[in-house]
């Protein structure tokens, strides 16, 4: 009996992009690799390549209505690995079988030549080229929207220069499209409000004060949002994963959908009103200058003070910073202590006796402040 040899054919690997910053950082000590909640992205990536190199083959080959049977298929990709250097990706792309009649390489490329183009174009603050095709506009325009502000992606091509494209950017791309139809996936901070059983919708108040009605598909979602409505000012701070939309000037307009809920401060948390006002604070709150608060340095304080006891939380004392930190400190006999908690999360606690030199330390944990705390005297 003959032996049928199996032959493997080595897949072609494509490294289209690599992403840093943010959520794709790896923090000390932590475990390098790519972040789950962010996988969505690559999808959006692959929808935006294949749907470029669909609308180029058919812009080509004139009298075509649709590409060949099997193209979107023969461009589909399989993430294979996640390579150091920022964060980057590196695709499988399907091997070229020798009986179809397009080369599935030569539009992987030429598709990712034209989307690199169209983003250089962004980054430029140019109109898109003429060239790029109109249809996959709106997959330009989603890919990228659950990107944070310090996050970048660096776009590449084997015929242009790399391209670094952010939020910034993005949002020159919005305003070069439709705007008010473009949707980001992200969080908001706010109230919630006149939630709506039947038709599935509740009104939001943003950080900022903004109201936008919004509506959720999930139908066990509503008793999450019902946890959470009292009434202003005492209402629960939440935190909303959502699909939403903002107007030209940026402000909330619209929430489409709610995937989850869960409280940034509620009522009942320590320094819950003092909480409230930090994050009720915007750009600009101290005569034009002063960034408002991080959610991380609030969530901090809020962390911290859950972790005192009650006689120790009268003495505190809580003011937002000019940088867009916090300042918790209190006065115990003639001894000032503080900590300063910076918009990225980072301690300092400085302790000033009345009548000694300062200390000022960094902090690593909760525990190591309130330890610092309770080592003042009496």
């Amino acid at each position: 009996m003959a032996t049928i040899a199996r032959v493997t054919v080595s897949p072609e690997i494509f490294r289209p992009l690599r992403l840093h910053g943010g959520r794709f950082e790896t923090p000390e000590g932590g475990i390098a690799g790519f972040p789950v909640e962010a996988i969505a992205e690559l999808a959006r990536y692959e929808r935006l390549l294949v749907k470029v190199a669909r609308e180029l083959w058919i812009t080509e080959h004139r009298g075509r209505q649709r590409a060949p049977k099997g193209f979107d298929e023969s461009l589909r990709l399989r993430l294979t690995a996640i390579e150091e250097g920022s964060v980057q990706p590196a695709f499988a792309v399907a091997p070229t079988r020798s009986d179809q009649l397009f080369d599935p390489d030569n539009w992987l490329d030429r598709a990712q030549d034209s989307i690199a183009e169209a983003l250089s174009a962004v980054v430029s603050r140019e109109p898109l080229p003429s060239a790029f095709p109109v249809a996959a506009t709106s997959s330009l325009v989603s890919f990228g929207s659950s990107f944070a502000v310090d996050e970048q992606c660096v776009v590449s091509s084997k015929r242009r220069p790399e391209v670094i494209y952010s939020q910034q950017e993005r949002r020159h791309l919005l305003q070069l499209t439709a705007p008010d139809d473009v949707k980001f996936d992200g969080s908001l901070v706010g109230r919630i409000s006149a939630l709506d059983a039947d038709r599935r919708s509740f009104e939001f108040a943003d950080r900022s004060g903004r109201r936008a009605s919004g509506t959720f598909e999930q139908h066990g979602m509503f008793d999450e949002l019902k946890r959470y409505m009292e009434r202003e000012p005492n209402a629960t701070i939440v935190r909303l994963a959502c699909r939403y939309s903002t107007d030209n000037a940026g402000r909330l307009s619209k929430i489409e959908d709610v995937d989850d809920v869960e409280p940034v401060v509620a009522t009942a948390d320590p320094l819950a009103p003092e909480l409230r006002r930090l994050l009720e604070l915007s750009d600009g709150w101290h005569d034009g200058a002063g960034m408002g608060p991080t959610l991380m340095s609030v969530e901090w304080v809020r962390d911290f003070a859950a972790a005192l006891d009650a006689s120790e939380l009268p003495e505190l004392m809580v003011f937002p910073t000019l940088a867009g930190g916090v300042l918790v400190e209190l006065q115990r006999r003639g001894t000032r202590w503080s900590v300063e908690v910076e918009p990225g999360g980072e301690l300092f606690v400085a302790i000033v006796p009345a009548d000694g030199n300062p200390e000022i330390v960094e902090a690593e944990s909760v525990d190591d402040v309130i330890n610092r705390l309770r080592a003042l005297p009496a």
